[in-house]
């Protein structure tokens, strides 16, 4: 009377479908995100140590590991071995800040924050800008981002646009819409409009397939990346129908109209044709990354493929990625990218609302 989940994948790695199939973790998934940890442990170590100070003597990372085996450090003891130089409550930040800074007293100094927004900054200005169009891509690639991202990118190439920026946060999602956004990115190069993706907190599976539709790849140090690979599959809860007296009755034209139905397993021909899919995708995705990377395809395959996952300093390294950096670093990319002078303020247009805000020139 249990709920059977019947997943296939195409590769190893692929790990997202292993607590719903298998009772442990397979010996890939453990050695692929051991590491992935350690990488990013390593990164946070180097970042750490580089900041610590003790007088004048920078902290080596074995000082880190030892701290790291502490199970919490308090706000005082973090002063102490130097993760923090000074406790203070928020309110006392601009007054320390003048003074360390530029050694004027100003105990009452106060806050002033600035966002981006829809508001016209520099309006009295009548300096040129140039449009550049930013994207998101944040969390789960579905049918309805699907839909927003097509409509948006259709009617870029009418809108004055010098470049597109496409920032990434995603996990990736649905592999045919991910598919389908590609397309469109790759679609803009008949219109002469570059594109630049930034790869934020993640850009993996479907997310970093779209980011193989940019010009340049560019990824925070940070940024989780890769999961080449893909899953499908069903549930399958008719031992649950069958023990709480629920039947079953579909009504079909032909043998496979009811293949996802929950209330069935797959049977083998219909495995065999989702395992054909999936192979055949996979494929495809690897001759995707192989386009926009300039690495074999036999390589993404057997090296970086089958599901793995890399920190972006490690998939910079393997040339996954063309660059690492973050917003302003991709911002540069894009003026390399669209011959924009640093003399030029950006006007970014967010695509995904009716917002623009301008970056001015450096």
């Amino acid at each position: 009377g249990r709920i059977k989940v019947e997943f296939l994948r195409h590769g190893a790695y692929k790990s997202a479908v292993e607590p719903y199939t298998a009772d442990s973790m397979s010996v890939n998934a453990r050695e692929n995100i051991e590491t992935l940890y350690k990488d990013i442990w390593e990164l946070v170590r180097m970042r750490v140590a580089g900041r610590m100070k003790f007088g004048t003597a920078s902290v080596n990372t074995e000082k880190l590991d030892e701290l790291a085996q502490k199970p919490v450090i308090t706000a005082l003891g973090a002063k102490k071995v130097g993760l923090a130089d000074t406790l203070l409550y928020i309110d006392q930040v601009p007054a320390y800040a003048l003074k360390t800074f530029f050694d004027i007293d100003a105990p009452y100094a106060g806050f002033r924050t600035w966002a981006p927004s829809n508001t016209k900054i520099f309006d009295e200005r009548w300096n040129h800008r140039t449009k550049v169009a930013l994207l998101n891509i944040n969390g789960t690639i579905d049918s309805r981002m699907e839909e927003s991202v097509l409509d948006n990118l259709h009617r870029l190439p009418g809108m004055g646009v010098k470049a597109l920026l496409v920032r990434i946060s995603s996990p990736g999602g649905s592999a045919i819409a991910s598919d389908k956004i590609w397309g469109a990115l790759k679609n803009l190069k008949h219109f002469d409009i570059p594109i630049v993706a930034s790869i934020g907190s993640s850009g993996t599976s479907g997310a970093y397939y779209i980011a193989c539709g940019a010009d340049k790849i560019m990824a925070e140090p940070f940024a989780i990346v890769g999961s080449i690979g893909i899953y499908g599959g069903k549930i399958d809860a008719s031992g649950l129908m069958q023990k709480v007296g629920l039947r079953n009755e579909p009504v079909k034209t032909n043998d496979y109209s009811d293949a996802r139905s929950f209330a069935r397993p797959w049977t083998d021909t219909e495995k065999a044709a989702l395992q054909e899919y999936m192979d055949d995708f996979y494929n495809r995705f690897t001759g995707v990354v192989s386009q926009a990377t300039g690495i074999d395809q036999a390589v993404v395959d057997s090296v970086y493929g089958g599901g793995r996952v890399m920190v972006g300093w490690k998939a910079k390294e393997a040339g996954l990625v063309h660059g690492l950096g973050g917003f302003d670093d991709a911002l540069d990319e894009v003026r390399k990218l669209a011959d924009i002078p640093k003399s030029t303020e950006i006007e970014l247009m967010q695509l995904n609302t009716e917002d623009s805000f301008v970056v001015p020139f450096v």
